[in-house]
């Protein structure tokens, strides 16, 4: 079973990376590329409304560029199919058992329970080789190769959380 290595820092700290590709871990990387997520927290969630962006810029060889994108946009579109697909499969039963005021909450809260499989299997089965996530307040940074998460964390150590 792999595993990911996260390591967290302040939200409005510029990160500094070590001078090897994210992908493959190799010294030289030829290009920074940015990777971006929206914020999230518990008010995002309940309203629908992000609390921002956040990206950062990642070193990696160009080689390794077009799989590592293809690999981040082929796992979002695949949550935002297999969450259209449950809504259109479990909606109408979620509004008939729900209260009104509860049923969007707890369509998501639904979603997000049936999503748990799927997350399982891209988490802890096959991982992505970098991945970050941004807080109201502080950003995960999740490493694939053990090596790369602490040499970051190592340059990094005064903004770690």
């Amino acid at each position: 079973m792999a595993e990911t290595h996260t390591v967290t820092m302040r939200l409005y700290v510029k990160p500094r990376f070590p001078k090897r590709c994210i992908v493959c871990c190799e010294p030289r990387p030829e290009i920074k590329v940015g990777v971006g997520d929206f914020a999230i927290s518990w008010f995002s969630f309940l309203t629908d409304i992000p609390e921002g962006w956040g990206e950062v810029r990642v070193p990696i060889h160009h080689r390794c560029k077009w799989r590592f994108r293809l690999r981040r946009w082929l796992s979002r579109l695949g949550y935002i199919a297999l969450v259209c697909v449950l809504y259109w499969q479990f909606g109408d039963w979620f509004r008939t058992q729900l209260p009104q005021p509860m049923q969007r909450v707890g369509m998501k809260v639904a979603l997000m329970i049936l999503l748990i499989p799927v997350a399982f299997v891209e988490l802890w089965i096959c991982p992505p080789c970098f991945d970050v996530t941004f807080f109201t307040e502080t950003v995960n940074f999740e490493f694939a190769d053990q090596s790369y998460a602490m040499e970051f964390a190592e340059k990094n150590k005064e903004h770690l959380r």
